[in-house]
């Protein structure tokens, strides 16, 4: 037979001692712990989300000053145009990339 402390036990309707449940000291809340890390993987994917946004921009747009978060009009077509730029040739850039990968 266990002994137990008596502090440790609550009385209970019918006189009989039963174990009180522990609080748990020095344990930080589930819902902070995820509002935390959804304050962490908001900080990380933000400058992602203002590149893609950033893609449906003209060129004036990004280039402009006073910088705008939110394009004015915008430009899905830049993803298709991306491929036949004679700037940045896209398809010659890959091939590069592959080869210095591997």
């Amino acid at each position: 037979m266990a002994v137990t402390d008596s502090a440790t036990l609550a009385p209970t309707s019918d006189g009989a001692a039963k174990p009180r449940p522990r609080r748990r000291r020095g344990r930080t809340p589930r819902w902070l712990l995820s509002l935390a890390g959804f304050v962490v993987a908001f900080v990380f994917l933000l400058p992602y989300l203002v590149m893609l946004i950033g893609a449906f921009k003209s060129r004036s747009e990004i280039l402009g000053i006073p910088a705008t978060y939110l394009p004015k009009e915008w430009h899905p077509e830049n993803f298709a145009n991306m491929w036949d730029t004679p700037e940045t040739p896209l398809p010659y850039n890959l091939v590069s990339t592959i080869v210095i990968a591997t």
